[in-house]
């Protein structure tokens, strides 16, 4: 099949299809590029191998550090079941959202949810992605807590314990010099993808060498430290949210995707299986190896010892232990400079839910774009003449349309997918001025849909993380993202486990992102023909939701106890 005449064919008769979603349904051969992309855009540069790389990296991050707290809760044999079959579930779900953004023409996640459901959905969309910004800030804060003390007492104590505020003034401290970082910009903590990755290779590492030290060097045999099945039912569906969490990535695919040199669909599936399965060897290692060192220092303290396996694995280790704390420092820097990374979404997720809102309301009242008031503004929106936005487009004008519409206008020839940037990316750069809104973007510039690489386990930006220069849109964002700060610190000092944030997150949102409207979203768009395809949809569909609603109940039982 001849992919290019296929892309020639659906750029020619517009995306009346995939704007609502029923009539694509049924067409199995309605395919668009990311953005009407072509298949041979000299901006799709990246080969497989450094696609799987970023990737890889956008899924690993702060919850490798649980995952033996999981492994614990799940057993050793239950857990790495456990872990395959998430790992194949989230495979398939990265398939659909890849298939449905080629054939709803979208870039995004939420741009997906948006063509295949409409506004409601998109909205929902919005509300799950400040939820995942808004606690996994608080996360990587108490994991920060847990890695920076044992730093101070080994190397500036001198053995002495710190007291609880003191725990949790350089925590706080931390927290409020990292955040300025969101109003500045982010290319050089992008460039720090290579350094995380080394950072959780590191520990998988030293992991798997202090266990191996612990139970051969002492003769300690492992299989009788490591329960095949979990204890309970509850213990099992403690440790699905921290896998599912994981795995998240469904934010960052289509970026990556889009600037995947030759997408076909075998490269596609090979970018999704490859990322999949070094990830699932990685957690594995991670999982049971931490485990495993938890389990024998428990052993050889012998009777009395607290066996239990903390949520934080390198609480495990004494403080002391120079070659750990080499994992420690590694990951302070990373989780640091994430942090940030973390706000900002958070932050422009917040606004852009305001902007929605205020742009749908106005459409009822007739008003258009002039009603996207606040949110609008401090994301850099800028509304072009009456029935335009910011980029010369007509308002509802669709991604066929817009090349020829830009050349009626006197305008420069450009493919569609320089005009084609969804409400959610429309940030101006720091080069972009306010009286430019008719201007194109730059012919050697990147697809407007990249995004940095970051330290998950969910990292998923709504808006990529740029934001005005002119100083009076600074001074407002950075007031609200410390705003956002406030609440953020104050769960980080009343929650003293990483696990019961790993916990909520997990169980309502992830779950919902990674199983459920992925899912929902290709059953929706997808070719009808494709029956095999559609059966694994439906199951991974309702096994997530009947999970969701299981790890939902169970989570808030445990809160309620604690």
């Amino acid at each position: 099949m001849d992919y290019r005449s296929l892309q020639d064919t659906a750029l020619s008769r517009g995306s009346q299809e995939h704007q609502d979603g029923a009539a694509g349904a049924g067409s199995c051969r309605q395919l668009h590029g990311i953005d009407g992309l072509d298949f041979h855009s000299r901006w799709r540069t990246t080969q497989l191998r450094p696609a799987v790389f970023s990737l890889v990296n956008t899924v690993v991050g702060g919850g490798t550090l649980s995952l033996a707290y999981s492994f614990a809760k799940a057993g050793s044999v239950v857990g790495i079941l456990v872990l395959a079959l998430i790992c194949v579930a989230t495979d398939f779900s990265l398939f659909a959202m890849v298939s449905a953004s080629r054939r709803t023409g979208q870039k995004s996640y939420e741009g997906v949810m948006k063509a295949a459901f409409g506004t409601p959905v998109q909205v929902a969309t919005i509300l799950f992605v400040f939820s995942i910004c808004f606690l996994t800030p608080v996360a990587y804060l108490i994991l920060l807590r847990g890695l920076l003390v044992p730093l101070v007492e080994a190397y500036f104590t001198h053995g002495q314990p710190i007291s609880f505020l003191a725990k949790q003034l350089l925590m706080c401290a931390f927290a409020i010099a990292l955040s300025p970082l969101t109003a500045t910009s982010l290319g050089a903590i992008g460039s720090l993808a290579v350094f995380s990755m080394a950072a959780i290779v590191v520990l998988a590492l030293v992991l798997a060498f202090r266990s191996y030290q612990c139970l051969y060097t002492n003769g300690i045999p492992s299989p009788s430290l490591l329960p095949s099945l979990p204890p309970s039912l509850p213990s099992l569906l403690s440790a699905l949210p921290v896998f599912v969490a994981a795995f998240l990535c469904h934010f960052n695919l289509l970026p990556v995707f889009g600037e995947l040199h030759r997408p076909t669909r075998e490269r596609a599936h090979a970018l999704v299986h490859f990322t999949m399965g070094a990830t699932y060897v990685l957690y594995a290692l991670v999982g049971l190896s931490g485990w495993a060192y938890a389990v024998c220092r428990a052993e050889e303290e012998g009777d009395g010892a607290d066996t239990s396996v903390p949520d934080n694995i390198l609480l495990a280790f004494p403080p002391d232990d120079p070659l750990v704390n080499v994992a420690r420092a590694a990951l302070v820097v990373v989780l640091s400079f994430c942090f940030p990374l973390l706000l900002i979404p958070c932050r422009d997720s917040l606004l852009r839910l305001v902007w929605v809102w205020r742009t749908e309301m106005g459409r009822k009242g007739g008003r258009g774009r002039e009603e996207a008031g606040l949110g609008a503004h401090l994301l850099g929106h800028r509304d072009g003449p009456e029935g335009e936005d910011g980029a010369g487009r007509r308002v509802g004008q669709k991604v066929g349309e817009e090349k020829v519409a830009y050349e009626e206008e006197g305008g420069v020839e450009e493919t569609p997918a320089e005009f084609a940037a969804s409400f959610s990316s429309t940030l101006p750069s720091s080069s972009s001025s306010s009286s430019s809104s008719h201007s194109s973007p730059p012919r050697s510039s990147p697809p407007p849909n990249h995004l940095p690489p970051s330290l998950p386990p969910t990292l998923p930006p709504a808006i990529p993380p740029a934001i005005p220069t002119n100083a009076t849109h600074r001074l407002p964002l950075l007031l609200l993202t410390y705003l956002l700060l406030l609440p953020i610190l104050f769960l980080a000092i009343r929650v003293d486990s990483v696990a019961s944030i790993w916990a909520v997150l997990g169980s309502f949102a992830c779950f919902t992102i990674s199983f459920v409207l992925p899912p929902l979203a290709y059953l929706r768009v997808g070719c009808r023909e494709q029956r095999v395809k559609r059966a694994w949809a439906w199951c991974v569909c309702v096994g997530g939701s009947i999970l969701t609603l299981l790890c939902g109940i169970n989570t808030v039982g445990e809160l309620l106890k604690s």
